[in-house]
Parts: structure tokens; C-alpha cells; sequence
């Protein structure tokens, strides 16, 4: 981006001052109207050191739409599994949904928006229930020093200028230490390695499918709601809201 050229050393010293501090955030562009505003962190992010862990920063992660750390939670080999029934997961039936989509939709959902969908204002992500945390039971994943699957039921709101998201219900992740884990090959590059302390999600899969287990409010600039109707419930899966922010179309209602 070029910069207005300063018409003295004082005035160039504000603007590379301005420049700095918003800059330092690595995810907000004060010249650009339809990134997310800054988002105002007050706990620090919960440390991935055990499988319950890395949970928990990604519950960090979306509540503070934190797309750098987000981006460090995902082994390369990671997929995102669509509920069974989604019709957004169709798109995705030959060729898995995978860390560059997972990243894209957080990038656009968290910070730039799309061209028809802007960012979140604010989100909220609960656990409803405690983690439950079990053996991994895919064939030759049953150690539990290496492998964990958790279940946790979210209650998950986005909110946008002009309307908000809710999705509600069960979400499944499957976990592996970061000594067995695939690490990507970017974050190899930064310093991250094979470590034993650290964990990391390798594979979600979305429950969020059921009959009036979640809802969404339409947004009036991309949805045609009836007249004098502020709020129209229908289903939503997690699925469908990543698709909605991963293809920047509406998702199949």
C-alpha cells in the first residue's frame, strides 16, 4: 500500500507510529473498512499441552478470532469431516476439506470477510457440557499417550454488523501428540518440531446436524427475509457456516 507522503519529519513520525501499532497486531489494517475490528484479548491463550488443551485454544481461538494462533493448532494431514447429511459437505465428498480451507474460512471469518460476507463483530463459542475425552477408535490409534478422542457440545454465535450465526450441538475431535503429529511444513520453518508436550488437532467432525438443535439469524443485506420479520430460524451446521465463508456463497438451506 502506498502511504501519503508526509509533509515533515514530525508528521511522518505520527504516521509511522500509527502504522506500528496497528500493524503489530498482524491481522487488522486500519486502511481497509472491512477487516474485523480488533479484537480485545483480556485472558491469555490456554496452552495445547494436553489433549484437552489444544480444545481449548481452539475455543480461544474463535472467541478471540485469533487467526495466527489458529493457525497453529492443525496438522498438515488434517480434515474437516461434514455431518452426515450436510448438503454443504458436498462439494467436499472427493476431495476433503483440508488445513488450507480450515485457514481460508478462519482468515476471512475472523479478520477480511468476504466480498458478500464481512467479518465477525464478535464471537462467542461455549462448551454447554464437559469435555469428554476417550480413546481414539480408528484401527492402530488406540494408545492413549499418542491419541485421544473428545467430544464437546458448542453453542457457537457469530455475530455481523447486520445480523448473527448460532450453531448448536456436538463436534468431535480426534488428537495426537505432537511427537507423532504431522507438523506443517510453515510452522517447521518458524521453530515448531516434534514435541511431546504439545498437542494438536488432526481431524473434526461435525455433528451439528439435527432438527431444531441450532439456528441462524439472517442477515437482511445477503438473505430475503419476509417483511416485519427481524429473526427466521433454520438449520445450521458449522459445516454450513464454513462453506458460507470458505466459497463466499449462501449456504443450501
Amino acid at each position: 500500500m502506498k502511504l501519503p507522503r508526509p509533509t515533515s519529519k514530525r508528521s511522518f513520525s505520527a504516521l509511522a507510529a500509527l502504522v506500528l501499532l496497528f500493524g503489530s497486531g498482524g491481522c487488522f489494517n486500519p486502511f481497509d473498512p472491512r477487516l474485523a475490528n480488533l479484537a480485545g484479548i483480556s485472558k491469555p491463550a490456554p496452552l495445547p499441552n494436553s489433549e484437552t488443551g489444544v480444545i481449548y485454544l481452539f475455543q480461544w481461538c474463535w472467541r478471540n478470532r485469533a487467526y495466527d494462533e489458529y493457525q497453529e493448532i492443525f496438522t498438515d494431514d488434517y480434515r474437516f469431516d461434514f455431518a452426515a447429511g450436510d448438503t454443504a459437505g458436498n462439494l467436499y465428498r472427493e476431495v476433503p476439506w483440508r488445513r488450507t480451507d480450515e485457514l481460508t474460512t478462519a482468515q476471512h471469518l475472523f479478520v477480511v470477510g468476504t466480498p458478500s460476507n464481512p467479518p465477525a463483530t464478535n464471537v462467542t463459542l461455549d462448551f454447554t457440557q464437559d469435555l469428554s475425552v476417550d480413546i481414539d477408535p480408528r484401527a492402530g490409534k488406540g494408545n492413549t499417550r499418542f491419541h485421544r478422542y473428545i467430544t464437546a457440545q458448542v453453542d457457537l454465535h457469530v455475530y455481523i454488523p447486520d445480523g448473527s450465526y448460532e450453531v448448536r450441538g456436538p463436534v468431535y475431535f480426534y488428537v495426537i501428540r505432537g511427537d507423532s503429529a504431522i507438523i506443517p511444513p510453515e510452522l517447521i520453518r518458524r521453530g515448531f518440531r516434534a514435541d511431546s508436550t504439545r498437542w494438536w488437532i488432526e481431524r473434526w467432525v461435525d455433528g451439528t446436524l439435527g432438527t431444531g438443535a441450532f439456528a441462524v439469524t439472517r442477515p437482511p443485506s445477503t438473505h430475503a427475509v419476509p417483511a416485519g420479520v427481524k429473526d427466521v430460524p433454520v438449520p445450521l451446521t458449522f459445516g454450513k457456516l464454513k462453506v458460507l465463508y470458505r466459497q463466499d456463497t449462501a449456504p443450501a438451506y
